[in-house]
């Protein structure tokens, strides 16, 4: 992180940072949530699987990569806090799928219902949560927008984002005007541009 660390103090232009990971993905190490110390007799077990200790101890090691993820993001945010970049950065945290075992290829709720978390210091106000059904192509219109861009045909917009799938979830974010005004003080700080 060391080389990341030195590019983020250096980042004088907006830019992406993209944390991919394969946690929590299988093959888990088979024992390693009761090896943390976790009980199988605390799993709540979803009323479709059977309540057994095959199941117990899998959701248990599932539980492990979920930490090991969740610290991976808490390094990355501690890492944009150091370089002075986390008030002006827009942080999305999600998955693919919802909860397994087994969570693909299943219409099963636990399965449907993927992780979404949002976070602007400078534009999103702390508390807001929603149970709204927010579909993967809803991210990309509502990125677009915090950039600053829309899909608008009198616009001389690019064509990816005319055409760009979903309807956004900025409004639950409750950002619009938050957004414009966040836009206007970076134009008028970068001269106009």
């Amino acid at each position: 992180m060391g080389r990341l660390a030195t590019g983020l103090r250096q980042a004088d232009m907006p830019f992406c940072f993209w944390l991919g990971s394969r946690d929590p993905h299988r093959p888990y190490q088979v024992g390693s949530g009761q090896q943390s110390g976790k009980n199988p007799v605390q799993v709540i077990v979803p009323p479709h699987l059977p309540d057994n200790s095959v199941t117990r101890n899998d959701i248990l090691d599932y539980y492990v990569e979920v930490e090991r993820f969740d610290s991976n993001v808490e390094r990355s945010l501690n890492l944009l806090t150091e370089t002075g970049q986390l008030d002006n950065m827009l942080v999305a945290v999600t998955a693919i799928t919802g909860c397994p075992p087994p969570a693909k290829a299943s219409l099963y709720d636990h399965r449907r219902r993927v992780p979404l978390a949002v976070s602007w210091h400078r534009a999103i106000p702390a508390g807001p949560t929603a149970d709204d059904f927010i579909s993967l192509s809803d991210r990309a219109p509502t990125f677009l927008k915090a950039a600053g861009l829309e899909s608008h045909p009198s616009r001389n917009v690019p064509r990816p984002v005319q055409d760009a799938p979903g309807l956004g979830f900025h409004r639950l974010l409750e950002i619009e005007n938050q957004v414009r005004e966040l836009l206007s003080r970076l134009k008028s700080q970068a001269g106009g541009v």
